[in-house]
């Protein structure tokens, strides 16, 4: 079974579809902005996508802002996996197609991450390479071309890109641990002219009062609200903190413990957190096993 915008993953569908983040009817506390707290969401519905490929722990997902392609990065299959859906930001049964695998540019991958034009491909690994490829038609992974790189030192987990490509924020699991920070990039998306160099973060967000761990972030659109998936409760937590400037992390006030992400059978350590644009709702991955688990998460 396959999603539509009014329907959650697999489910029967949302009560009042035209009723997103904010919107007229939402009676509980809100946070800053108007939008609902993380805790007092709700798990919209749940899907198990008996992908028949397996091989690895799938890092991070990267959907297109139109719902009707995705990728991911496994890490031991040294994989990118292109695969389109419909109708938009559903999960169907069956193989992800167009896939590369390449044990040179996706050795070990952690995040990635597609330009807005769909013509830059970005992705981090383990070994601290951060690596960007052009690809010759947008959004098609078919036609990737050869990486440019640089090293950011290990240890970074997850990223996140501005739309002009000028920012870029990395979540790092230690050396200086579970912290988010951010980069100037003097090229947009080039990630061989990340400013300054060597690689001075020009801001930094410290987790470690709030939660011990998280596997993905995600700002939602406007900036104010920064989310992510935890690790402080078990399986994993969805969480929340308030920006009081747009995108600036040493604005991060208020923090909410939100919902815990499933039981360990059904989202084990879950990762690649995704905002969806339409309604603010948001989508996780469980990382690893059959079936490969995906839940949907938005206000009641």
């Amino acid at each position: 079974m396959s999603l539509s915008l009014n329907q959650g993953l697999g489910g029967a569908g949302l009560a009042d579809p035209n009723v997103g983040l904010g919107g007229a009817g939402l009676q509980l506390p809100a946070a800053d902005g108007g939008v609902v707290a993380v805790d007092q969401w709700e798990q919209k519905d749940f899907q198990g996508n008996p992908e028949t490929v397996g091989g690895g722990v799938r890092m991070d997902v990267f959907w297109k802002a139109d719902g009707l392609r995705v990728w991911s990065v496994r890490d031991s299959s040294n994989r990118c996996d292109q695969h389109d859906v419909s109708p938009a930001w559903s999960i169907q049964s069956g193989d992800w197609t167009n896939r590369v695998s390449d044990a040179v540019n996706f050795i070990d991958p952690r995040g990635l991450w597609i330009s807005p034009d769909g013509t830059r491909l970005m992705n981090n690994m383990g070994s601290g390479q951060f690596r960007a490829s052009t690809m010759s038609t947008p959004f098609d992974l078919s036609t990737v071309g050869v990486f440019s790189n640089t090293n950011m030192g290990t240890n970074h987990l997850d990223h996140y890109w501005s739309n002009d490509g000028t920012r870029l924020w990395m979540y790092f699991i230690s050396g200086v641990p579970n912290t988010i920070r951010e980069y100037a990039v003097a090229t947009p998306f080039d990630v061989s002219t990340i400013v300054p160099n060597p690689f001075t973060d020009v801001a930094r967000f410290d987790l470690t009062p709030d939660i011990a761990g998280i596997r993905s972030f995600q700002f939602n659109t406007d900036g104010t609200i920064l989310y992510a998936i935890g690790t402080t409760l078990s399986p994993g937590s969805l969480v929340q903190w308030t920006l009081g400037t747009a995108f600036d992390i040493t604005t991060a006030g208020s923090f909410v413990q939100g919902i815990t992400v499933g039981t360990a059978g059904e989202m084990a350590n879950p990762r690649g957190l995704v905002y969806r644009p339409t309604d603010g709702f948001l989508y996780a991955f469980r990382d690893q096993g059959s079936p490969q688990n995906v839940k949907l998460f938005g206000p009641p």
